[in-house]
């Protein structure tokens, strides 16, 4: 194993006030080789990854009438989870509520840790209804629209045993157990079944991420050279990924490992490790577990004004002041939260050449 560290400070006894009401500084505690927090990832992780994507169209305009214009389109994409061709990454599977890893590729999961959506068909409809007595033209439009798959998803999937050990250990700075001390604030090495470790976990099957978009407009001609348009454009996302740390500790004076909902988690049966590790046990003491789901939602409400104005053949003038309203449903972090934002004013010159 070729370990990797990083020593995070958080802040300490010594920067409290009951400590040093004068003074106090986190780094003291840093400098008196008494750190709150200290990780590393035992082994570099390394990857390999390879990915299929397939995408097809089709889409057509029909001239309903002199003044009705339809058009139609069916897209479909493929994007298949990614997969290491070397060192196979690891994932969780629940059976009786209870988390239990597996290898991808072995004992029948996917490759890819999770199994891929082959039924991505995304509709979209537009029509546009001209009105020549009132010099006005309708719009309307909608659709779905997949997102692309998130690789760095599989990064986190990297960061697992049993070819990576995430190790994590808190202490009180002034106050560190007798096994922190014994071993002269080091990490020791790491072991399957001995060590604990983090563990990052996705959705076996996650449904596909897609956006729902519709828009409608009312566009007006101002004489020959001008238009005015008041438009309106809706979003709503769904099944946008999330994490959740389903292994956190109830408050609690105790310490914190004991009062985590999982304790451990155990290698399925004929689960077949790598040999260049020590195992003393195919069941591993966990701390923090990160399930990525795809349960998020998010919102996004906007309204335009947009007037254009054409001077010559070739400069054209727009004003678009939008008016949006966005927001997101995600749980992040196993919390809910709701975000908003305006925007405001716009506006454009286009020299055409």
């Amino acid at each position: 194993m070729r370990p990797r560290r990083l020593t995070t400070q958080d802040v300490s006894q010594a920067s409290l006030p009951p400590a040093n009401p004068v003074t106090g500084s986190a780094l003291d505690s840093f400098l008196l080789g008494l750190p709150a927090v200290k990780q590393r990832q035992a082994d570099i992780p390394p990857m390999q990854l390879r990915q299929w994507y397939a995408d097809a169209f089709v889409q057509d305009s029909f001239r309903l009438t002199h003044n009705t214009t339809v058009e139609m389109g069916l897209r479909y994409e493929y994007m298949s989870p990614l997969t290491d061709i070397r060192y196979p990454n690891s994932n969780l599977v629940f059976q009786n509520g209870s988390p239990f890893a597996f290898i991808g590729g072995q004992l029948g999961f996917p490759t890819g840790l999770k199994y891929s959506n082959k039924l991505n068909f995304a509709p979209r409809f537009g029509v546009s209804q001209n009105i020549p007595s009132l010099g006005t033209v309708l719009h309307g439009a909608c659709g779905i629209f997949y997102t692309p798959v998130d690789m760095n998803t599989w990064c986190n999937q990297r960061h697992n045993v049993p070819y990576v050990f995430p190790e994590t250990q808190q202490a009180d700075n002034f106050t560190p157990p007798a096994t922190l001390v014994a071993s002269g604030l080091n990490f020791g090495q790491p072991v399957l079944g001995k060590t604990t470790v983090s563990f990052a976990s996705l959705d076996l099957d996650a449904p596909s991420q897609y956006i729902e978009q519709w828009s409608a407009s009312v566009e007006k001609s101002l004489g020959h050279q001008a238009t005015l348009e008041i438009g309106y454009l809706g979003t709503h996302g769904l099944h946008l990924q999330r994490a959740h740390l389903i292994n956190n500790a109830p408050p609690g004076p105790e310490p914190i490992g004991p009062r985590r909902p999982f304790k451990t988690i155990s290698f399925l049966p004929d689960t077949v490790l790598p040999t260049d590790i020590t195992v003393v046990s195919t069941t591993f003491p966990v701390s923090t577990i990160n399930l990525l789901e795809n349960s998020a939602q998010s919102w996004y409400q906007a309204g335009y004004i947009n007037v254009r104005r054409r001077y010559t053949a070739e400069f054209t003038f727009l004003v678009l002041p939008p008016l949006s309203v966005a927001g997101m449903s995600v749980g992040y972090y196993g919390t809910g939260s709701y975000s908003r934002f305006w925007r405001h004013g716009a506006w454009f010159a286009q020299n055409r050449t």
